[in-house]
């Protein structure tokens, strides 16, 4: 969604400043390398303020799962964000509209769905060169073996949308076959870390260990196929 004036031009600017953004942080438990939120503000914010760009969020839409973990509650967040890039100079605009996704057992799982959105948002608006995509929380390994209930909320929306249910996240003994299916159906780096970040969540201990074999076969073969 844009109006005529300045902001894409500028947003070139801002991409022609930035350029690549390499991968300075490994999640060791399923080892593949990623950007963290910190590497992408530390390389963009110069070029927006250079170039007179500002961003500003909006939550469109957010879904909230309580699940139980190994050591108690944990609490999933997937938000549905829009980024408004608008330039200074005239007041013209660009809206990008990405997901982001965080699960955390205390207060942090929304911040986690927010720095992912806004990341998603950067990397996808500016066409930043990336090898795969992961969210900064990939870097942990929370476990949530059942859901327990799941709530939905939308800014704004009428009574009867955010009343509507939502699909429920299977329980741990389907969560095997299920994310099986899904590797098996990969075809990029980005899918497979989206796969990695599902298991660490989702599987049981005794079932991350059967997967990891199978996740490091399907990433060699997806490797050699490039």
């Amino acid at each position: 969604m844009t109006k005529p004036g300045e902001i894409h031009s500028l947003l070139l600017k801002v991409m022609a400043d930035v350029g690549p953004i390499t991968k300075g942080r490994e999640n060791t438990h399923f080892k593949y390398s990623f950007r963290g939120i910190d590497d992408l503000y530390n390389a963009i914010q110069p070029a927006l303020i250079k170039h007179g760009v500002t961003v500003t969020p909006s939550v469109l839409d957010v879904s909230h799962w309580e699940l139980e973990g190994k050591s108690g509650p944990m609490f999933r967040i997937v938000a549905k964000v829009a980024f408004t890039f608008t330039a200074v100079s005239d007041g013209s605009v660009s809206v990008a509209v990405t997901l982001g996704e965080g699960l955390d057992s205390g207060d942090k799982a929304c911040n986690k769905a927010m720095s992912a959105a806004i990341k998603y948002a950067f990397i996808q608006s500016l066409c930043i060169p990336t090898e795969g995509l992961s969210e900064d929380s990939d870097s942990e390994s929370p476990q949530a073996v059942s859901l327990q209930r799941n709530k939905q909320h939308s800014e704004p929306a009428p009574a009867s949308a955010r009343a509507r249910s939502v699909a429920p996240v299977p329980a741990a003994g389907d969560a095997l076959t299920e994310l099986r299916a899904w590797l098996a159906s990969a075809k990029e780096q980005a899918d497979l870390e989206k796969i990695a970040a599902q298991a660490q969540a989702r599987l049981s201990p005794a079932d991350q260990a059967k997967f990891r074999r199978e996740y490091g076969e399907r990433k060699a073969q997806i490797g050699a196929s490039r």
